[in-house]
């Protein structure tokens, strides 16, 4: 598994929703859905999603402005957790309960 790239922005140490995409092999849009469906569970529990996600936006290879999520530093050890979770998974491995070696 590749390490994230990250980098800091307005004081902030961020990486980019499409190289999380990539690292637990999941098409950017179904991750983008995702991440909207936590940013809302996130304000319904009080909980502003900046902390979080930055939305944002990309030029992709048309030229054309796409959506994005910048994941900020308290999102990134958590997702890293998440991924390797997510790649296990999508392997057919089930891997062991959360607080249990990952």
């Amino acid at each position: 598994m590749n390490d994230l790239t990250v980098f800091e922005q307005d004081g902030k140490l961020l990486t980019d929703s499409r190289e999380v995409a990539f690292m637990v092999e999941k098409p950017h849009n179904d991750l983008m859905k995702s991440i909207r469906g936590y940013c809302k569970n996130l304000n319904e529990g009080e909980i502003s999603p900046v902390e979080f996600f930055v939305e944002s936006t990309y030029i992709d290879s048309k030229g054309e402005e796409r959506p994005c999520y910048l994941c900020t530093k308290n999102c990134i050890f958590k997702i890293k957790r998440w991924a390797i979770r997510e790649i296990l998974s999508n392997r057919g491995v089930k891997p062991l309960p959360l607080g249990m070696g990952i």
